[in-house]
């Protein structure tokens, strides 16, 4: 990929921070233009406070644009895409969600991939439910991330897509509260890194670059496909760090997901 891609470096938001820069993702504009700068929204004349939803979002997002082309997308894990859109696709919204309300587009996708051995599930990995519990905090990580990987792939095997995007957020969880055992710049990395909870670590990393070559090996040569991701801290090893986003597209064909050969992708790739 490194080969015949290329590679350079984003400007984040204004603010930095992931509330900010989602809606910029699926709209394309600062948060000056689509209204999103927090976590949390303030209804206007009160001093009540809720979570931001993709209904905060006042710019047109490119999912919205691609369905109104005739374009087919799959949308996997993408946060601030619940309540998802009623559009012409396929959706799992991403981050916090609700229990009990609809997080799919169709509504009954939950049910369609409980059938085929491949449920989805909502929410986990907190890092307030594992405080000072590190080991089965990433025995869940590891748990629901493949859970997921196997839905998403199963989605792009199965579904009609012209564009596919799928966001992991393990790498950013793991991260956040572990980064003590990878993170070079870490003032106790010298003493935890060679720990067996280390390598337990760093197999979060090592499931999401497996999961970038099954990935890869479904889209077809002449596909574009971006791998995008946010990092706070370097990690001793090129792994991806952070939030990741993996997305492929191809406009040009009709239903892309059946007919797509397959091409050798080698595991663990990393940039």
């Amino acid at each position: 990929m490194i080969g015949r891609g290329q590679r350079g470096v984003l400007k984040s938001t204004v603010p930095t921070h992931s509330w900010a820069a989602w809606p910029s993702f699926l709209t394309g504009v600062d948060s000056a233009d689509h209204g999103v700068y927090d976590i949390l929204e303030t209804v206007p004349g009160t001093h009540k406070q809720y979570r931001v939803t993709y209904r905060s979002i006042k710019e047109r997002t490119f999912v919205e644009d691609l369905a109104a082309a005739g374009k087919k997308g799959l949308y996997v894990d993408v946060p601030l895409m619940f309540p998802p859109p009623e559009i012409d696709a396929t959706i799992v919204a991403g981050g916090v969600l609700p229990k009990g309300r609809q997080y799919t587009q169709p509504a009954d996708l939950p049910d369609t991939l409980e059938k085929n051995g491949v449920p989805w599930q909502i929410n986990g990995m907190s890092w307030t439910t594992y405080h000072n519990k590190p080991e089965p905090y990433l025995d869940e990580a590891f748990e629901l991330t493949g859970k997921r990987i196997r839905a998403a792939e199963w989605l792009m095997d199965n579904t009609d897509w012209n564009l596919m995007a799928s966001v992991w957020v393990s790498v950013d969880r793991t991260q956040h509260a572990l980064s003590n055992y990878v993170g070079p710049d870490h003032p106790d990395y010298a003493k935890n890194k060679d720990s067996p909870l280390a390598a337990r670590v760093h197999d979060i990393y090592k499931q999401l670059d497996d999961a970038i070559g099954s990935f890869v090996s479904r889209t077809r040569e002449d596909d574009i496909t971006l791998f995008i991701r946010t990092t706070v801290r370097p990690v001793e090893r090129p792994y991806w760090t952070r939030s990741m986003i993996a997305i492929a597209c191809s406009f040009d064909l009709p239903s892309p997901a059946r007919v797509r050969p397959r091409l050798a992708a080698s595991p663990n790739t990393s940039p």
